[in-house]
């Protein structure tokens, strides 16, 4: 979200209609502990306008700015993202089973403004319902991944950044977040391709995957201070996992920028190639000669079990396992594996 606490000011001051954008909800993320504490609506249901209002009410209101309060005040919870609306700024193609994801905006190095984060969220949220995927690529077209925040759109845009602002008071993931945590939610590898500057809001999308990919000259960096703020597109949640508390303290205070090859030696990627794109579809090769109900399970297991204590870890084990012994899938790959069969899987069940 960047520098949308000062363009609240600047939009109040000119007097413009600040309340244009939506606020849109997610599904709860399935990033262990730490969602678990989040706050559920029964069934599953998605909240409504007046439910957000009384949330916000109940925790914080009196400390929200003028502008914020109103904002939510009038929420409007849009259906879910289509993915029509990523037509120009991300493409995906589809292809035996895997999506390449392209962030299209290549004469900005693929910054993100708000049309680009709607996009990319879109896009997840409509990947998500693919039960016949076997696999994500993310990549970026032109010289770069993405160098971030695309300043000079943002600040030409005060209504929209205001109601940007307004997001950070929510007691759920917000929309900023979802731009890199969504991923975690697809039921499959999902494999950033990382090349040129990946900067700020680049580098956490490029973490909200499950494994990285990069070039060795890439360009990556927690940039955030420079600007005197922090990472707080999903960031937080995804750097414990990678790196020591110490080393993404020094990272995030720094801003420093770092070299594909450092980036590996510190584990912020998981692989180098010079072509990333190509070295992402090596991986995915190996994945989708599995079964596709395992991966999901795996991936679900481990993002749940990584931040939880040994009980709460062993517990999840035995519940994913719950979900896939003795299933179509599972039968499968036993046949595949002892009658040395190709017998093709069926689409995945786990979501």
């Amino acid at each position: 979200m960047r520098i949308v606490a000062v363009l609240v000011g600047l939009a109040a001051a000119q007097d413009q209609p600040v309340f244009e954008a939506d606020i849109r909800v997610s599904p709860p993320s399935r990033t262990g502990a730490a969602a678990a504490a989040r706050p559920r609506f029964a069934g599953g249901a998605r909240p409504t306008a007046a439910g957000c209002a009384c949330l916000m009410a109940q925790s914080r209101s009196n400390c929200l700015p003028g502008p914020a309060k109103r904002y939510l005040s009038r929420a409007i919870v849009p259906p879910e993202p289509s993915l029509g609306m990523t037509s120009n700024l991300v493409l995906i193609d589809v292809q035996d089973a895997v999506a390449h994801v392209r962030l299209n905006r290549p004469e900005k190095h693929n910054g993100m403004d708000f049309a680009m984060l709607d996009a990319v969220v879109a896009a997840s949220a409509s990947l998500r319902k693919r039960r016949d995927l076997r696999a994500v690529i993310l990549s970026g077209e032109g010289p770069s991944f993405c160098a971030g925040l695309d300043f000079k759109t943002v600040f030409s845009k005060p209504a929209q950044a205001a109601a940007g602002y307004a997001q950070l008071w929510l007691p759920y993931a917000n929309k900023f977040q979802r731009w890199s945590l969504a991923w975690r939610d697809l039921g499959v590898p999902v494999i950033a391709a990382v090349h040129g500057n990946c900067f700020g809001a680049g580098i956490q999308l490029a973490l909200g995957a499950d494994i990285r990919v990069s070039t060795p000259e890439a360009r990556l960096s927690i940039m955030e201070s420079k600007w005197g703020l922090i990472p707080d597109m999903g960031g937080a949640v995804l750097l414990r996992e990678l790196l020591r508390i110490d080393v993404a303290k020094e990272l995030t205070f720094s801003g420093r920028i770092l070299s594909g090859q450092q980036a590996l030696e510190l584990g912020l990627v998981t692989h180098l190639a010079a072509d990333p794109v190509a070295k992402a579809r090596e991986l995915v090769a190996e994945f989708v000669v599995r079964s596709p109900d395992a991966l999901a399970a795996g991936k679900y297991l481990l993002q749940e079990a990584w931040d939880t204590d040994e009980s709460g870890a062993a517990a999840a084990e035995r519940r994913w396992q719950r979900t896939l012994m003795g299933k179509t899938n599972q039968r499968i790959s036993v046949e595949r594996n002892m009658k040395k069969s190709d017998k093709p899987f069926q689409l995945r069940k786990v979501k």
